[in-house]
């Protein structure tokens, strides 16, 4: 899952980048609903717009992930990724395989035996199609490194949709927009 180790740790780079930077302000933008590039993924934003990254080709031996391409939406309360993962030939992005990514991810988060803390889950549909979403402390028990990450992982065919919210739980203002943001995500092809 070399893709998905890649699309955690660029995240959570540039989410400790921002932190350094802006000091965590509140948002002063109006809360709109944005589609995320031409996907079928639409969520509430305080912002307007989504900034697209290049899409890129796994070279792993052995993974599912045959193209991936983020999008990311940031300011000065929380850090968005929402991602395209365009499974290899026979790859079937069911309620199963989400789950399995759901597990590998929060592995990647923290290997620690006891691994990120739940604080919610839900595993239903978006849309009509699959999904698996949920709300995790990671480090709780290290106040200066626990962060919360809202997780949606959604399945339609070979392509696995996901969005990673990251925040802060010390910063109202980010943990509020997070949560208003993780609430909102919708999946509704056209």
């Amino acid at each position: 899952m070399s893709s998905q180790r890649r699309f955690i740790t660029q995240a959570f780079v540039l989410c400790a980048a921002l932190a350094a930077l802006t000091g965590f302000a509140p948002s002063r933008d109006d809360w709109k609903r944005v589609q995320v590039g031409s996907t079928p993924l639409t969520m509430e934003i305080p912002g307007d717009k989504f900034k697209a990254g290049e899409v890129e080709k796994s070279e792993a031996q052995g993974d599912w992930v045959k193209t991936s391409q983020d999008f990311d939406f940031e300011n000065d309360d929380y850090f968005v990724r929402a991602t395209v993962f365009e499974g290899r030939p026979g790859t079937k992005a069911d309620a199963t395989f989400l789950k399995t990514v759901m597990k590998s991810v929060l592995k990647e988060l923290d290997g620690s035996q006891a691994g990120p803390k739940e604080i919610e889950r839900s595993d239903s549909e978006l849309g009509d199609h699959p999904a698996v979403r949920g709300v995790y402390s990671v480090h709780p028990e290290k106040k200066d490194e626990n962060y919360v990450v809202s997780l949606t992982l959604v399945g339609d065919g070979e392509k696995v949709y996901s969005v990673s919210i990251v925040s802060y739980p010390d910063l109202k203002a980010g943990t509020e927009s997070a949560a208003r943001t993780h609430k909102s995500v919708e999946f509704k092809k056209k």
